[in-house]
Parts: structure tokens; sequence; C-alpha cells
């Protein structure tokens, strides 16, 4: 199972991934940092746990439906002042790329650095 940081603020981190044996696609949100304690998910896509209650993607038309759909979820997990800077677009792009090609391949892809707009508190 996949899993990439998109965002990474003080107060919430949120994951999106791809769950192989699953083939389905997954967001989830946790409270505070990547680099705190481990929780449940408080949030997430397209369940609220993030897991589970999808069919597998086995079909084109049902990979660029989910990943459509994860990334309007995940664009409304992005604070609207980041939302629109040109890095946090880019940087979602990246990753719905990403977990298209872990479903086409069957292995997890590298992560992608994260971008400053998208880490730690404003400046």
């Amino acid at each position: 199972m996949s899993r990439h940081l998109l965002l990474d603020r003080p107060d919430r981190h949120v994951v999106l991934g791809f769950d192989h044996p699953l083939q389905s696609f997954f967001g989830q949100v946790f409270r505070g940092p990547s680099t705190g304690r481990p929780g449940n998910a408080i949030a997430g896509w397209p369940t609220r746990s993030g897991l589970g209650g999808r069919r597998p993607a086995v079909s084109s038309a049902q990979k660029a439906n989910d990943l459509s759909e994860l990334g309007e979820w995940a664009k409304a997990q992005i604070p609207d002042e980041f939302a629109t800077e040109p890095q946090a677009a880019y940087y979602l792009g990246l990753l719905i790329g990403l977990l298209s090609h872990e479903c086409d391949s069957g292995e997890d892809a590298p992560e992608a650095p994260l971008p400053d707009c998208l880490r730690g508190a404003r400046a």
C-alpha cells in the first residue's frame, strides 16, 4: 500500500495512496503533523476512514473517475491560502500521476518532495 504526503501542517496531515491488494485509491486526514504520534484517520475518501468501501478500479474509465474524485477531495483538503499557489496545484497533479502509475505498474512509486507551501506553518 502506497502513502504519499499531500499536506503536512501543525494541525493535520493528509495522505493519498493506492491499496494494491484492493486495487483502490484512498485519501486520509490525520490530526497533527506527520512526525507526530500515529493515530486514526479523522476524515477520508472514499469513506470516513479513507479505506474500504470502494470497488476495485479495474477499467481505465473507473481509474480515471476515481482519480478525478480523489483529486477533487484532495484539493478541498488544502487550505485556501495555499490552494492558489502554483506549486500546490502542480504537486497534487504529480501525486495523482504517481497513483495512476502505481495502479498500472503494481508497484509503489518513490516519494516526491513536499513543496514548502504544503509543509509547516505559514511564514
